[in-house]
C-alpha cells in the first residue's frame, strides 16, 4: 500500500519532518549500541576477572548475555562507517555481530547499507538460514561469462586464420589476437570465480 496522492502540502511536510527526525534517532540508536559496547568492553578490561559480572548486576541490573551482545556489536562494527550502519535494523546488528555469522553475510549487509538499502532482521535471518542471500548473484554474470568464453574461442580461431594475412601484418595481427585471448581467458577465470 502506498501513500495517497491526495496528501495536503502540510501533511507531506509533517511526514517529511517525521522521517528526518526518525532517521536521525535511528542513527543515534545504532551509535548508542556501538558506544555502549565500547564502554562495556572498557569496564571489563578495567576490573579483575569475575568482578565485571558483579558490576553489571549491581550497577546496571544487567545479565552477562546482554552485555556480551553489546560488546559483540562494538567488536564487529567499531571500524565501520556509522552513517551506513543506520540502514541496518538494530536487531539485525546483533545477528550480524554474532561470532557464528560469516564475514560474507556481514559484508553483504554492509554493502547493501552503504547503497542506502534497508537491512532488516528478517533479511539477515533468511541469509543466515541459507534461504535467501542478502545480495543475490548479479543476473548478468553468467551470460557474460558464457559470452566471453565464446569470444575467447573466436580469438583462438583468429590466430589460426592469421596465416592467410600478408607476412608484415601477420605477426602484429597474431600478437594482438594472443593478447586479446589471454585477456579474455583471465577475465573468464575471474567471472567463473565470481559466478561460482
Amino acid at each position: 500500500m502506498s501513500l495517497p496522492e491526495t496528501l495536503t502540502r502540510e501533511q507531506q511536510q509533517v511526514l517529511d519532518d517525521c522521517e528526518l527526525r526518525i532517521r536521525a534517532l535511528g542513527r543515534l540508536t545504532v551509535e548508542a549500541l556501538i558506544r555502549i559496547g565500547e564502554q562495556l568492553e572498557r569496564a571489563k578490561q578495567a576490573v579483575r576477572h569475575g568482578f565485571f559480572v558483579t558490576w553489571l548486576t549491581e550497577r546496571l541490573g544487567w545479565e552477562l548475555r546482554t552485555a556480551q551482545r553489546y560488546m559483540m556489536v562494538w567488536e564487529a562494527f567499531k571500524n565501520d562507517n556509522l552513517s551506513c550502519l543506520d540502514m541496518i535494523d538494530p536487531s539485525a546488528l546483533y545477528l550480524l555481530a554474532a561470532p557464528s555469522t560469516s564475514s560474507d553475510v556481514r559484508n553483504q549487509a554492509l554493502r547493501r547499507a552503504s547503497r542506502g538499502e534497508r537491512v532488516t532482521h528478517a533479511a539477515v535471518k533468511a541469509a543466515l538460514d541459507g534461504e535467501e542471500p542478502l545480495e543475490p548473484p548479479l543476473p548478468w554474470i553468467k551470460p557474460l561469462a558464457i559470452g566471453l568464453r565464446s569470444l575467447a574461442g573466436i580469438e583462438h580461431s583468429a590466430i589460426a586464420m592469421a596465416v592467410a594475412i600478408e607476412p608484415p601484418l601477420r605477426l602484429a595481427f597474431a600478437e594482438r589476437c594472443r593478447e586479446s585471448a589471454a585477456f579474455l581467458d583471465e577475465l573468464d577465470r575471474e567471472l567463473r570465480h565470481v559466478a561460482g
